[in-house]
């Protein structure tokens, strides 16, 4: 498992996300987000966000356009909203998600 923040899969040169796709192919790849509403999600990150650093992101809005980042929706074979799960609980699903013959 590899685990990549929105920041570090989202690239304003689209070349760059042109090899980050050819790195994970073969991969199956989930995208792991709060909600499926974007702006519960952007929410939810800004909180987690203030409450780690103190701040949100510094005053520069990056979490909408990561939320919604058809870059990060492209590299995905499967989406898991973690609303309301625990971390284990989140692993489960996730791992549910993956086809048996690619576990």
């Amino acid at each position: 498992m590899v685990a990549l923040g929105a920041g570090h899969s989202h690239f304003e040169d689209e070349q760059f996300a042109e090899h980050v796709a050819e790195a994970l192919a073969g991969c199956f790849v989930i995208l792991l987000l709060p909600h499926a509403d974007p702006m519960v999600s952007e929410t939810v990150l800004r909180a987690r966000c203030a409450s780690e650093r103190g701040e949100a992101w510094g005053g520069v809005e990056f979490l909408p356009e990561w939320v919604t980042s058809s870059q990060n929706a492209a590299l995905a074979d499967a989406v898991v909203y973690a609303t309301s799960m625990t971390p284990t609980e989140i692993a489960l699903h996730a791992a549910g998600a993956i086809p048996a013959g690619r576990r």
